[in-house]
């Protein structure tokens, strides 16, 4: 077990573990599966602050483009332009919240009660949150993305070199 994580390209899904009263973090990557001994908003936010921004940063640029939402995707680093966005199915800091990169979507899927994740590696994952809650997640994690790359190309456009 490790107590430190970077998210990146690579990592699927941040999960949480509570066993007694710690709560750790569970972490899918394309290789691999780890567990971290802190919460994953810990590791969200080291992560942020480890690549150049606060993780209020992160929720400031969101909000900017979202207006006062909740539940708000951020966009965690960004390679050669490219957004890291990951998405939450609940508020950021509630226990049972599930941190999702957009990039590793296959499907969504509705089943009796609420929905699972086929992420990109195939491994298929039950989540607590509804269908209609995680796809709207999904889809407002899309339009950040879409959106990040659009103000990155207006400034290398705009760029005089």
């Amino acid at each position: 077990m490790k107590d430190t994580y970077l998210i990146s390209f690579n990592t699927l899904m941040l999960l949480p573990e509570t066993t007694g009263h710690r709560t750790r973090t569970k972490i899918i990557d394309r290789q691999q599966n780890i567990i971290i001994n802190r919460k994953p908003m810990y590791v969200i936010r080291k992560t942020c602050l480890t690549l150049g921004l606060s993780y209020e940063m992160t929720r400031k640029n969101a909000k900017n483009f979202f207006g006062n939402q909740h539940k708000l995707p951020i966009v965690v680093s960004h390679d050669y332009g490219v957004p890291c966005v990951f998405f939450p199915t609940f508020s950021p800091t509630a226990e049972g919240n599930v941190w999702i990169g957009l990039h590793a979507v296959k499907r969504i899927d509705p089943t009796e009660v609420n929905c699972t994740v086929t992420l990109i590696n195939n491994e298929v994952v039950p989540l607590e949150a509804s269908f209609v809650t995680v796809l709207k997640q999904f889809a407002n994690a899309n339009l950040l993305y879409r959106h990040f790359k659009r103000e990155r190309a207006a400034i290398l456009h705009d760029s005089v070199f």
